[in-house]
């Protein structure tokens, strides 16, 4: 089964990666006897940077899905790095009229964690809120600590948004490797959330944030075991 997905996977890699090498291939064929053709040009111009972006976007989306180098995980604490998360995405999102509101206590117990997965995972879920309302709005970013569920408990972020939410239909199929409901869409933000999740030992889940439209994006992480105080 394993073997299975892998092959779907890197196939679906080679797939991505050929459509706009072809675009890109075409019109250096093209280029001997249309270069003086204002109408090549301008196309050029147009779709070559389009096609070299979705390659860059595929190379970088690819590269964050390994884990750190040797896959050690430290101490990490959510609350700063998820401060400065919205400190740097704060100003573009605000360019597209949406506010991102952080709700997070400065002494939540500390996580085992890769920081620059963590933030990868973070970001993308970010953006995702933010694409998901093209017309403005408000993103938000709860986080808090559960007891109960294990003896250390859990630490829960939430992303929010309100956008429309996803479509019921397709909702089995969201976390999959190169499955996209968006034009521009490489179909793997969303997998590599998974991923990451997965490799910190933490559950991510998308909820309905209302009937009237909206998404919770949920990821729970076991925290740090308390260490026996000495005596």
């Amino acid at each position: 089964m394993h073997l299975a997905i892998m092959a779907r996977f890197y196939a679906g890699i080679a797939h991505e990666i050929r459509n706009p090498l072809a675009a890109i291939s075409n019109f250096i064929a093209m280029l001997p006897d249309r270069f003086d053709d204002p109408e090549y040009r301008d196309t050029a111009v147009r779709i070559l940077p389009m096609e070299v972006s979705r390659i860059v976007r595929l190379a970088d989306r690819l590269r964050l899905m390994a884990p750190s180098e040797g896959g050690k995980l430290s101490v990490v604490s959510i609350a700063p790095l998820l401060h400065d998360i919205v400190a740097i995405h704060s100003p573009t999102a605000q360019e597209q009229q949406v506010k991102i509101d952080l709700h997070c206590p400065d002494d939540l117990p500390k996580i085992q964690g890769d920081p620059s997965q963590l933030v990868q995972l973070f970001v993308n879920l970010l953006r995702n809120a933010i694409e998901a309302m093209p017309g403005g709005g408000t993103v938000t970013i709860d986080a808090d600590q559960l007891v109960g569920r294990s003896a250390a408990g859990s630490i829960v972020v939430r992303v929010i948004d309100e956008g429309l939410g996803v479509d019921p239909t397709v909702r089995a199929k969201i976390f999959d490797p190169f499955f996209t409901t968006k034009p521009s869409g490489t179909g793997l933000g969303l997998s590599i959330c998974r991923e990451i999740a997965d490799f910190h030992r933490a559950r991510l889940t998308l909820l309905p944030r209302s009937i009237l439209g909206g998404t919770i994006a949920e990821v729970e992480f076991p925290c740090m075991a308390a260490e026996p105080q000495q005596t």
